[in-house]
């Protein structure tokens, strides 16, 4: 091309996007609830993931705003489908350049943003032409490969098209409505949806802040914070494959532990991205009404808002909010499971749960009244629960407002499991003679209230001990009472409660698996080789499994059937405990993966 030839460069441009198309036709990922509760900066975590296609801003293909889901005319020829689709924020950012601040004081932290309104309308007629469009998820697919083709500085473009998983989404309100949900299912059966639900004091904050038109009106903002709630917690429990519940101080606060699960909802790989909210790969400054941090860092301020608003306002959100936010926190089943979060560790609970408990622990029932009984009623928080994967993180600096449970003072637990708390110190001992590290990763399969765990997760680098056991309370022993009595929650602890030893819901591989009596009270053979099976799938290269008592099948006989080798067995003498009715010796099996 010559000099003079610099006047074609756009017709060059357009003639190579045109004929190098990367299509856009994966399922959607839309994050939706109302404003001001984290959605921006979700799909800013988002942005820059290999497996992902992110529209950079709200989506508004609805009509008559954006609050409504699609219902195109599809008999109408491309340009006039091309205009029931297409949104005005791409010309104008075009035109003036990216910004996401809500802050005034950031309106200069603009971004480029390179975009052919012309050659996303010619793009998308190339897509449907010759072909007859017969659904909306054709015409949608369409529209949003027109796009992400003609937006020209996209840096995620040029990747394989199968390697991408999913294009993400943000609508605020679009999920509360029943004939948006049943729209976008209907087209994306596929999909996967995130709900964030904010603590309801700091959000008013942020949101009467942000657009104080919109939200003065405290009896309407409660019942539009009501309403979000509530249609998350209803739409995860519809569809828990499909929907995600997540707090939106989890994000802030435990923003690695929050992305981990994300990517495990939506089948992605762990990327160094995730940590870092961008722009079109570039980081960004956080979109907050009040000062923001340098661009590309989360900031925990948003958790704090409630200090900006008065006291008889305050008073009035907690009573508005209480009950349908308590309902959020001890949801059960977000999307297959839930997570509590204390500090910086965490119970999950999984949705398929059959309660397997020893006859000697208390129930359920009993265990949860008495602690419900426990709080005190003013905290409002008192016990922070997340839902799907995700948190609400009690702040440390408010930990000692945290009311434990009167019958957790009197650590009952202890004596839930038939033989003396003091074991755990031998099980620790007993690892440490067979190698364990404290680089190692360790499940601890039914692990109850954490008699091995106080000794294990001190010793452990930070995140690499994680429990999973049947008996909620006693997980909830584990996580209200123990944890912070030994002041492990800086260790991050990550505990499952499963009833069916879903041993991968973690997405771990695992230098130890340790069975302390956990498989004793399997009998039926069948059904102590799956579980060991299941034990196996999750070890890392090198890793073993530990086990006490001698199982009920012959220890040669299991491994055989479960993939593994029987490479060790011995006895541990516990002195302390011996003397009484309890036998004091440890009878251990020490298993691996058989090598491949």
């Amino acid at each position: 091309m010559t000099v003079c030839d610099h006047h074609k460069i756009d017709e060059i441009i357009r003639a190579h996007r045109l004929s190098h198309v990367f299509p856009v036709c994966k399922p959607m990922a839309l994050i939706s609830q109302v404003q001001r509760s984290g959605g921006t900066l979700l799909s800013q975590l988002l942005d820059g993931h290999p497996q992902l296609h992110v529209h950079p801003s709200e989506l508004k293909i609805g009509r008559p705003n954006k609050y409504h889901w699609p219902r195109l005319q599809l008999s109408n020829d491309p340009d006039a489908l091309f205009d029931q689709l297409w949104e005005s924020n791409p010309a104008l950012h075009a035109r003036d350049g990216y910004n996401k601040a809500s802050n005034p004081e950031y309106a200069g932290d603009k971004f480029p943003f390179m975009f052919s309104i012309d050659l996303q309308r010619d793009l998308f007629r190339q897509f449907v032409a010759g072909r007859k469009i017969t659904s909306q998820r054709e015409a949608i697919d369409a529209y949003i490969t027109s796009y992400f083709n003609a937006w020209i500085d996209y840096q995620g473009l040029y990747r394989d098209p199968s390697s991408i998983k999913y294009w993400v989404a943000f609508v605020p309100r679009l999920m509360m409505l029943p004939e948006n949900q049943e729209g976008v299912f209907r087209d994306y059966p596929d999909g996967k949806v995130i709900c964030i639900v904010r603590e309801p004091i700091s959000w008013y904050a942020s949101a009467v802040t942000h657009n104080p038109g919109e939200y003065a009106d405290l009896e309407h903002s409660i019942s539009l914070w009501n309403s979000s709630a509530r249609a998350s917690m209803a739409l995860a429990k519809d569809r828990p494959g499909n929907v995600m519940l997540l707090s939106f101080q989890g994000l802030l606060e435990s923003p690695r532990n929050t992305m981990e699960q994300v990517c495990s909802f939506l089948g992605i790989e762990w990327h160094k991205t995730l940590e870092c909210p961008t722009f079109n790969h570039m980081p960004i400054r956080a979109n907050t009404s009040f000062r923001a941090a340098a661009a590309g860092k989360i900031i925990t301020d948003p958790v704090k808002r409630s200090n900006r608003l008065k006291k008889m306002v305050i008073e009035r959100l907690r009573a508005g909010t209480k009950d349908v936010y308590s309902e959020f926190r001890q949801t059960l089943r977000p999307c297959n499971w839930i997570t509590r979060w204390f500090g910086n560790f965490r119970i999950s609970e999984n949705d398929k749960m059959h309660d397997q408990s020893h006859s000697s622990r208390p129930s359920d029932m009993e265990v949860n009244n008495n602690m419900k009984s426990g709080w005190r009623e003013a905290m409002y928080n008192p016990a922070p629960v997340v839902a799907n994967d995700e948190a609400f993180v009690m702040p440390p600096d408010k930990y000692s407002a945290f009311v434990v449970p009167p019958d957790l003072l009197k650590e009952a637990h202890h004596n839930n499991y038939g033989r003396p708390w003091a074991l755990g110190r031998y099980q620790f001992e007993l690892l440490l003679s067979r190698g364990l590290q404290p680089e190692h990763r360790i499940l601890d399969l039914g692990c109850g209230a954490g008699r091995l765990a106080i000794w294990t997760i001190p010793y452990l680098d930070p995140g690499h001990y994680f429990g999973i056991d049947n008996h909620r309370p006693s997980l909830e022993a584990l996580a209200w009472y123990e944890i912070p009595l030994h002041k492990l929650e800086a260790r991050q602890p990550r505990l499952l409660h499963s009833g069916d030893f879903d041993l991968k819901r973690f997405g771990i591989q695992f230098d130890w698996v340790v069975d302390f009596f956990c498989t004793s009270h399997l009998k039926d053979r069948d059904q102590l080789i799956t579980v060991f099976r299941k034990m196996c799938e999750v070890l890392g290269p090198g890793g073993r499994i530990l086990s006490v008592p001698t199982p009920s099948v012959p220890p040669h006989e299991l491994a055989g059937a479960s993939g593994l080798e029987h490479v060790s067995s011995g006895e541990q003498f516990c002195p302390i405990i011996s003397g009484h009715s309890f036998d004091p010796v440890n009878r251990w099996h020490e298993f691996r993966a058989k090598a491949t």
